[in-house]
């Protein structure tokens, strides 16, 4: 990598951290995706090159901390780091507890509770401490966004994925106060259902899923989800205004019930 201005995007190898990963690169940046698949992220790449985008490649886990760690070493070791996107996140739709057919209690388990707090929160926690860290040695007034959810203030059979958002959000806001006196903001794109590969994927494999995404788009005001173009000019728009910090973009087509309604 040269000394041109880094972005770097966190789980940028597909859906709408590719997507913003191409629009950063557009806007001027020299753009670094991680992802934990070598094989996603040449495909990412060969996709960029059709658009005569370039995008730099670094096999790691978001989760780890020695991989976050090696990964801004090796950042500040190339250029100056001006913007960290976090995007690495998955939802586990899980019931806290219900009583099945039979009348056997059924609990959410401690072991699914901890990977998605491990996969949604930490990882942007170590992303976000060693992005600050990295900045603040270059002295660079940069930002980090961390990608949220509309649904962060609770969603049904969803305890443990929207815990894990919510406690990102709180962490943006409260490290944006922190980073301020660095000139380092801090904030969070909070999309809801967003129409990518992965809604089209899950769509397909179960009707009953199609179902239910297609009952919860007609419960959204806009009657309508967010297309990963509109996540990626949110983003745009974070890094442009240099005097937002601290601050939540939700993209929610109006507002997202925490529980479908079938009968309607």
């Amino acid at each position: 990598m040269g000394k041109k201005e880094i972005a770097v995007v966190i789980g940028g190898s597909r859906g709408i951290g590719f997507v913003i990963a191409n629009a950063l690169y557009m806007h001027g940046y020299r753009v670094l995706i991680t992802g934990k698949s070598k094989g996603n992220l040449n495909a990412a790449v060969k996709r960029a090159e059709k658009e005569s985008i370039v995008l730099e490649i670094y096999c790691m886990d978001a989760t780890r901390e020695s991989d976050v760690q090696e990964l801004f070493e090796y950042i500040g070791s190339c250029g100056k780091l001006c913007v960290c996107v976090n995007c690495v996140g998955k939802n586990l739709s899980k019931k806290f507890v219900y009583q099945n057919a039979e009348g056997a209690i059924i609990k959410h388990s401690l072991e699914e509770w901890e990977r998605t707090i491990l996969l949604n929160q930490t990882s942007s926690f170590l992303c976000c401490r060693e992005a600050a860290a990295t900045m603040i040695e270059q002295k660079t007034e940069g930002i980090i966004i961390n990608i949220a959810t509309s649904l962060w203030k609770g969603a049904y059979a969803q305890c443990a994925y929207t815990a894990a958002k919510a406690a990102v959000i709180s962490m943006t806001r409260s490290i944006a106060v922190e980073l301020s006196r660095y000139g380092i903001r801090c904030m969070a794109v909070a999309p809801g259902a967003i129409i990518g590969d992965a809604l089209r994927t899950a769509c397909e494999k179960s009707e009953r899923h199609n179902e239910y995404m297609d009952k919860l788009k007609n419960q959204v005001p806009l009657k309508r989800f967010a297309e990963e173009s509109e996540v990626s000019e949110a983003v745009l728009f974070c890094v442009k205004n240099k005097y937002m910090t601290g601050n939540i973009i939700e993209l929610d087509g109006g507002g997202y019930p925490s529980k479908v309604i079938f009968n309607k």
